[in-house]
């Protein structure tokens, strides 16, 4: 359904689910993302291609309440970045577990540290603008 007054937000799915979307509500540059639409909320139009999207890596583990507070404060930013989880108590994760076993979450982008202990919006945001492309 298009509604009134709404912007296209676009995040990565499978080839197949894309074509389907893609007939029904979005022009051909699109078939790569799915497209939904959300109230304009004053904001510019953008737009985030499917092959560039941030990875965005969170350094966890289980039973981790700042973890838990640091997902739901970042579920506002979810549609702009794809998220990896790490559990630092794995075996295979030993190394992360030295580093950051006193610091959970942390945060990194791309590779790159980010943040630990919370999510800073600011920061999170900074980092995601860096891959949006203006929608012309």
């Amino acid at each position: 359904m298009f509604l009134p007054q709404s912007r296209l937000v676009c995040r990565s799915v499978s080839l197949s689910q894309t074509w389907q979307i893609t007939k029904q509500f979005c022009s051909i540059k699109h078939t790569l993302s799915t497209c939904v639409t959300m109230p304009n909320m004053g904001q510019p139009r953008l737009h985030h291609h499917a092959a560039s999207l941030p990875v965005l890596t969170m350094y966890t583990k289980q039973q981790c309440s700042l973890c838990d507070v640091a997902k739901r404060d970042m579920e506002p930013f979810r549609h702009r970045f794809e998220l990896n989880e790490v559990d630092i108590t794995l075996p295979e994760n030993m190394k992360w577990f030295e580093l950051y076993q006193f610091d959970i979450p942390v945060f990194h982008g791309n590779g790159q540290f980010l943040m630990k202990h919370k999510i800073d919006t600011v920061i999170l945001e900074k980092f995601l603008k860096q891959f949006e492309v203006p929608e012309s």
